[in-house]
């Protein structure tokens, strides 16, 4: 039977799929609430129980959590930014935060550039090098002909690198996740195009 778990006090709108982390709790993300309304990362049991609000962000996070080895090696979260509200997050951005909450960072700010686009609305996917990867949509720069979204690489401690950028006529603003094949190969969808 429908449950509910838990009324988000600190956030509201989750608009991601909330992650079960290695240590069976789960951790998610509200497109709004927090500080300047720009949305916040939280965590909760599986029974409801233990909710907190782990950082208030100003990106507005639209996209689920993906868990990876963070600097030290111990398990950290990290999402994307869609938009912020203020200068180095104004494009979307890269965060990482230790599961305890504290020592949010961010990895890097998009910068609306083909070198790696703008408006990253899909979770990140652990790769098996390592390494994150990701899409952009860039919406804030109207999906030009040249350039409607992007395929970016990170590694946990470094700024993206795009792979690929969407030419309209080949697709493009990607928002769903990537999926990884059993070669390697990297899948994703494209919303026009």
């Amino acid at each position: 039977a429908f449950q509910y778990l838990r009324v988000l006090p600190n956030g509201y709108r989750p608009t991601g799929t909330l992650l079960e982390g290695s240590d069976g709790v789960l951790y998610g993300t509200t497109e709004r609430g927090g500080f300047n309304d720009g949305g916040t990362v939280f965590r909760l049991n599986r029974d409801g129980t233990a909710f907190a609000t782990l950082v208030e962000l100003e990106g507005r996070p639209v996209a689920g959590l993906t868990e990876a080895p963070g600097p030290d090696g111990t398990p950290h979260l990290f999402g994307v930014e869609t938009t912020g509200l203020n200068q180095v997050t104004q494009f979307g951005a890269i965060f990482q935060l230790p599961r305890i909450g504290a020592g949010l960072v961010r990895l890097s700010a998009f910068t609306a550039s083909d070198a790696d686009g703008d408006t990253p609305r899909s979770p990140l996917l652990l790769g098996r090098d390592g390494a994150l990867y990701g899409t952009t949509t860039s919406e804030n720069i109207a999906c030009p002909p040249e350039n409607c979204g992007t395929v970016f690489r990170v590694t946990p401690s470094g700024r993206p690198f795009s792979l690929f950028t969407f030419p309209r006529v080949a697709g493009g603003a990607p928002m769903g996740a990537l999926v990884q094949g059993p070669d390697g190969t990297l899948y994703g969808t494209a919303r026009v195009g």
